[in-house]
């Protein structure tokens, strides 16, 4: 078995490996080539620091990496069904020595025990919400509600309600040709809540807010009530948001857990 980088691996060849691997995933996960390549771009995937298992010249397993400074961000990990069980996932993380970071299904407990046999722990809990949002508060007279396009200079005066993850996060948004909007509620000339969101997947990426007041008359201008809305990705340990996004009628349809592998010297 040969393990290197896929720098000089044609993508086709890595296509291939990568809707075997994923044929019959937990949920839909295969795009055609070319929607694949474009995820791909839009992620910043790297080739250069992305290994590959070849059983001769046939690709049997992957790791894909975006990178991010001097840490990696494992887009996907996969096996070829006819190839697992043989602790390919441990020796490709054995030629990787920089720190890396990733995201599984909290029920796919084969991925998580492949994972803790290749050096990851777990750093925290995901769990993304949908629903049609249900009203809350009655809106505040005076309230200022502004949309305004996502750039990669958006400055925000207040703090994010839980850490976006690598996929939700701004630097990663800043690449992506979809439109993003930011959603800001004004009191005076103050910011008090607000929301960045993809309206063409009907999704928050991020929130941030004083009250939970505030999110309702945020969510209110935003129209979400009797509309389907996803939230992206959110911190299980920002227990008081969770409560009441669920007390909004929105309900848990994924749970992830955040794995971290510590950098390793060559």
């Amino acid at each position: 078995m040969k393990l290197e980088k896929l720098c000089a691996t044609e993508k086709l060849k890595i296509y291939t490996a990568f809707s075997k691997a994923f044929l019959n995933y937990f949920y839909p996960l295969i795009l055609d080539a070319d929607e694949t390549f474009d995820q791909w771009l839009t992620l910043g995937v790297d080739l250069d620091c992305s290994y590959g298992a070849f059983d001769g010249d046939k690709l049997v397993a992957f790791a894909l990496h975006a990178r991010r400074g001097d840490e990696l961000y494992n887009f996907a990990t996969g096996v070829i069904p006819e190839y697992r069980g043989k602790g390919l996932v441990t020796r490709l993380y054995d030629q990787i020595t920089a720190p890396v970071k990733l995201e599984v299904l909290r029920a796919n407990d084969i991925a998580k025990r492949a994972y803790a046999k290749a050096g990851f722990r777990q750093t925290r809990e995901l769990v993304t919400l949908t629903g049609t949002f249900g009203r809350g508060a009655l809106l505040t007279r005076g309230l200022d509600y502004q949309i305004k396009p996502y750039t990669s200079e958006t400055y925000l005066a207040l703090p994010p309600l839980w850490i976006p993850a690598f996929e939700h996060d701004r630097h990663t948004l800043s690449r992506q040709r979809t439109q993003h909007e930011i959603h800001e509620l004004y009191d005076g000339k103050q910011l008090v809540a607000y929301s960045i969101y993809t309206p063409g997947e009907g999704l928050v990426r991020e929130l941030g807010a004083s009250t939970t007041s505030q999110l309702d008359q945020l969510f209110e201008c935003m129209r979400f009530p009797g509309e389907t809305v996803v939230i992206g990705a959110v911190d299980t340990q920002a227990q008081n948001l969770l409560q009441y996004l669920k007390s909004r009628n929105l309900r848990i349809y994924a749970e992830q857990c955040e794995l971290r592998r510590d950098g390793t010297t060559s």
